[in-house]
């Protein structure tokens, strides 16, 4: 991402391999009128650099619980609270939301992790991204993880594993609806994708055959 290389305002700070991460699952919001949440400030400079790669029509929120941390220019707003706070993390999705894409850099403890995602990924919409962050903070006690502690993001995320090809779990003869299209699994990162459950479907090819479209779920 040149604009993170280039970029020379606010500071940014993150580790290096997530540029690549980044482009794989946000370019398809590129020029398009989103709305983003970032939890987790420090000096501004990646609202910026999201407001550059994003372009002129997304709307960024920051929140932090730093009031050093409050700013605001074009397309960006920053909030001051605490992503543990229930009451002010609903507030501000429904003052600012619902978003396509939130971003959770906050605090890394397992508590306020689990909480901002517990309210928010509900209304995130479809299409949506929700990008999880320094989740190496999982395994680390300080952060109220650990490597086999029920708080544990990354053990908690790995219960939606099977939420992508939910409509082969049959309730009732029916396939299982999910609105999770997708779980990634990074160093240090966790992204969930979200669209509702939708069949699945194959496309064959071969020597003297070619099958389009064939529903792999009654």
């Amino acid at each position: 991402m040149s604009i993170f290389n280039e970029h020379n305002d606010r500071t940014i700070h993150k580790w290096i391999h997530y540029i690549d991460i980044y482009e794989r699952h946000f370019n398809k919001f590129i020029d398009m009128p989103i709305s983003l949440l970032e939890i987790g400030v420090q000096k501004g400079g990646s609202l910026q650099m999201w407001k550059k790669y994003f372009g002129n029509e997304c709307k960024i929120i920051g929140v932090d619980v730093d009031p050093s941390t409050k700013f605001e220019e074009d397309q960006i707003t920053v909030e001051i609270g605490s992503q543990s706070d229930e009451q002010f993390m609903v507030g501000i999705n429904e003052k600012y939301g619902p978003f396509d894409i939130i971003i959770d850099d906050g605090s890394h403890h397992q508590h306020d992790v689990l909480t901002s995602f517990q309210i928010l990924f509900s209304t995130l919409k479809m299409g949506g991204v929700y990008l999880v962050e320094d989740t190496h903070t999982s395994y680390f006690e300080a952060y109220g993880g650990g490597m086999n502690s029920n708080a544990n993001f990354v053990n908690f995320a790995k219960q939606f594993v099977h939420e992508p090809t939910s409509e082969f779990i049959l309730i009732n003869g029916r396939g299982k609806q999910s609105y999770v299209k997708s779980v990634s699994f990074y160093n240090s990162m966790v992204i969930f994708e979200k669209s509702i459950g939708e069949k699945t479907y194959s496309t064959f090819r071969g020597a003297g055959y070619s099958i389009d479209n064939v529903c792999l779920v009654p």
